[in-house]
């Protein structure tokens, strides 16, 4: 697939306004490998990626303007600041970058004041942008787990299959019950494989071998779950929105539901809006719970969120958002029209359960 046949699906703006956004992008492009043509040299493994980079630093302004919002982008940056160093060059090439995508906005169409904070982002500090982003600690109170819970993160990245599903079992025979093994063991470690690849602690490989893993210790998990009478308590459907393909977060809250005996219809990331609606509308649940993992996708979560509340026969079913892209943005979820926030399986259980404490809660009945 061509760049140019890419750009429209990826690249959606609605206050820059660009006559031909590949043809900036590339523009672009040119200007910084003039400017800097010691650091992109032939062989340099930025040099055919950037007129998609700039593609997506043009959608990050965007949307920074859109939401009034400084996070996204700044997160963003934060992140191809460390892809940067990672690869050998450094952080003034993407300095440069976004000064002169910001130049070319100034150029085009776009209203006066839009350029203008376009330049401001474009312009923010360089302590804003690449100060360190340490990892949090999400691991289990228990000292016992959290041993656990570092050796499996250890035969993740090291493609240990068999080791990662034998810590799970030990921990399981142990007494460890299904819940405790997803919310004490295999969510903080999944969260630590993201958190450490963004801070190329781990390479890419790395991650995408960790996630391949996981699979198999989900496997080892629902052979063992004792799902309450499923008819119980009704349908919760799940699901990633248009272009989130980070699925594995569903995977876990799904089967942590089951156990509390809720029926659970899960469609994975990545799912247009229609299909969302469409899916809703037949299973009629007494909820729907949208991921979104990237800051760059509050935008079609908005609109689905919107296109919820537009339809008739979807009236009253509250909508709860989670996901990476609210642990810096924590009162995104207000602004994209959801009903509340959810930080994991055990605040959507509460939620469910009509407890007020969780962010937002509790949903509409």
């Amino acid at each position: 697939m061509t760049l140019q046949e890419a750009l429209p699906r990826r690249v959606r703006l609605t206050r820059i306004d660009l006559a031909d956004v590949e043809q900036t992008v590339v523009r672009a492009a040119g200007i910084l490998m003039q400017r800097f043509p010691e650091e992109l040299s032939s062989d340099a493994p930025l040099r055919g990626a950037l007129p998609e980079h700039g593609a997506r630093h043009l959608e990050h302004f965007d949307l920074a303007i859109e939401a009034q919002d400084d996070t996204a982008f700044v997160e963003y940056a934060r992140w191809v600041g460390r892809v940067l160093v990672a690869r050998g060059l450094s952080h003034r090439c993407l300095r440069a970058h976004f000064q002169v995508l910001a130049d070319l906005v100034e150029e085009s169409e776009t209203p006066a004041q839009v350029a203008a904070e376009t330049r401001r982002l474009a312009g923010l500090p360089e302590t804003d942008l690449f100060k360190p982003d340490l990892p949090k600690t999400w691991l289990s109170q228990s000292e016992e787990m959290q041993e656990r819970s570092k050796l499996l993160l250890d035969r993740l990245v090291r493609g240990d299959h068999a080791g990662a599903v034998d810590v799970v079992r030990r921990a399981h025979e142990a007494g460890a019950d299904i819940r405790e093994l997803y919310l004490g063991l295999v969510q903080p470690v999944m969260y630590s494989v993201g958190r450490l690849w963004q801070d190329n602690q781990i390479t890419w490989q790395e991650e995408h071998t960790a996630t391949a893993i996981l699979p198999a210790v989900f496997a080892y998990c629902r052979q063992h779950m004792q799902p309450e009478a499923p008819a119980a308590r009704g349908t919760v459907v799940l699901s990633g929105v248009d272009r989130e393909l980070h699925d594995i977060g569903l995977s876990v809250l799904a089967d942590v539901l089951k156990t509390d005996g809720w029926r659970v219809r899960n469609l994975g990331g990545n799912n247009p809006h229609d299909v969302i609606t469409g899916t809703m509308a037949y299973e009629r649940p007494v909820l729907v719970g949208l991921s979104v993992t990237l800051p760059i996708n509050m935008r079609p979560a908005s609109e689905v969120i919107a296109r919820i509340r537009a339809d008739s026969k979807l009236e009253g079913c509250p909508v709860v958002v989670g996901g990476g892209a609210f642990e810096q943005s924590p009162h995104a979820w207000r602004r994209i029209g959801a009903d509340a926030l959810c930080r994991g399986p055990e605040d959507l259980l509460r939620l469910l359960k009509g407890d007020s404490d969780v962010v937002g809660g509790p949903v509409p009945a």
